[in-house]
């Protein structure tokens, strides 16, 4: 009962979530090497914010390049 009442509750809140929308334009760019950039600026404060996305995976992986993803993970999270 409490599992359903919970997914009842966050679905709704999801339904919220996704009406809104930005109220300043983002711009998109691609790179020259393929690099896809999105950018949303907002000047109301002095802050940047950044989400690197890698669309690799095990899944993504041939036997030439078997573990190149988990070694990517382990290097990217090295110094945090």
């Amino acid at each position: 009962m409490m599992k359903a009442t919970r997914t009842l509750i966050l679905i709704v809140l999801l339904m919220f979530a996704i009406n809104v929308q930005a109220d300043q334009p983002v711009r998109s760019v691609t790179l020259p090497n393929g690099l896809d950039l999105v950018m949303m600026p907002d000047a109301s404060t002095p802050l940047l914010s950044s989400l690197l996305i890698v669309r690799a995976g095990s899944g993504n992986e041939t036997l030439s390049t078997a573990g190149a993803t988990h070694l990517l993970e382990h290097m990217i999270f090295r110094g945090t």
